[in-house]
């Protein structure tokens, strides 16, 4: 199971842009991205509307790979 797929069986909520994969940086997010150790580089950005933070994985978003 890719960490793509996890997010979603776990109901959190993710947005892309192209391939790169984002997702709320929470608890339990943060669980299933340690659960993922093929998940190298990622980086953490604060929204700059709600001003929470937020994880993104470049070239996670499965669906860009499928088209």
């Amino acid at each position: 199971m890719t960490i793509y797929e996890d997010l979603l069986q776990n109901g959190i909520t993710i947005d892309c842009h192209e391939s790169d994969l984002y997702f709320p940086s929470t608890d339990k997010s943060k669980e299933i991205l340690n659960r993922h150790p093929e998940v190298k580089h990622y980086t953490m950005f604060q929204d700059s509307i709600d001003t929470k933070l937020w994880i993104e994985i470049p070239f996670g978003y499965i669906p860009f790979w499928e088209k």
